[in-house]
């Protein structure tokens, strides 16, 4: 049916002032979605720790390798991701709401197949340009037809606490450098919130006295067994005492890792209550 002229620009005008007024997103107002993430230049990822809980392709979930995660830490420009094996860092910047990825250096430790293909993975989908949505403590990255959910890890992983769980070493830190525990070994610590710490640095089992204050842990000697161990259950051990034996290291607490430090040495650690 044909309308006036009149009465389509009395339709235009009535539809301009309800867009207006009632922030509809076909109008002038602004959408829901819009206040999550803000404008296009205001998506800002500086300064957050975030872990995957979500990760889909295609629409069915992507299954991680058993016990890892994948892992964003954002600082100013900078970027170190972790999917189970390596630490790898690049640069970025969010143009618009497109994450722009470049990759740098990584370490190169000696995996399993399948973790360095998900470290792979994980490279070629941040290489890909993905959509940055933001919403809270919530980031979800999409490219194509991968979707990941991020969160917060403070969210994600509430802290433990750092007397009365267990924790095991994952990383050992000296210097700039980062390197895994080495495979065939394992080392635990518990503080059991009296004053007592109980080590199993590798090879022997020991404890000794600790005063937990602050983000300061002070620890007296450590009294272990003297045993004699060989390959990677004595590196790590070394490694770990090295550290301990410090006296004065300290505290860090990200989720479920905990970081000690002594200077430039230190040792990365997960736990479990």
């Amino acid at each position: 049916m044909k309308r006036t002229a009149a009465l389509g620009v009395l339709s235009i005008l009535l539809l301009a002032g309800c867009g207006t007024a009632g922030g509809d997103p076909g109008g002038g107002g602004t959408s829901d979605d819009e206040g999550a993430t803000g404008d296009a230049g205001a998506v800002d990822l500086a300064g957050r720790s975030l872990v995957a809980t979500g990760i889909t392709e295609g629409g069915a979930a992507y299954e991680l390798v058993d016990g890892t995660e994948v892992s964003l830490d954002f600082g100013d420009g900078e970027v170190t991701a972790r999917a189970g094996c390596n630490t790898m860092t690049g640069t970025f910047q969010v143009e618009g709401q497109t994450l722009a990825y470049t990759a740098g250096a990584t370490t190169e430790m000696g995996c399993e197949q399948e973790l360095q293909e998900q470290d792979e993975w994980l490279t070629d989908f941040l290489q890909s340009q993905p959509e940055v949505t933001v919403d809270g403590d919530q980031v979800v990255l999409t490219s194509g037809d991968t979707e990941m959910t991020l969160m917060d890890r403070a969210v994600a992983h509430p802290p433990l606490p750092v007397e009365g769980t267990t924790w095991t070493v994952e990383s050992i830190i000296s210097g700039d450098a980062v390197s895994s525990a080495p495979s065939g070994a394992t080392a635990t610590l518990t503080l059991d919130g009296e004053g007592n710490i109980a080590v199993s640095p590798g090879c022997n089992t020991g404890g000794g006295d600790y005063e937990l204050s602050g983000d300061t842990l002070s620890l007296g000697p450590i009294r272990s067994t003297m045993m004699a161990c060989e390959g990677a259950k004595m590196d790590l051990e070394n490694a770990v005492l090295t550290v301990l034996d410090a006296g004065d290291l300290t505290v860090v607490v990200e989720g479920d890792v905990l970081t000690l430090t002594a200077g430039d040495q230190g040792l990365q650690l997960r736990g479990e209550e």
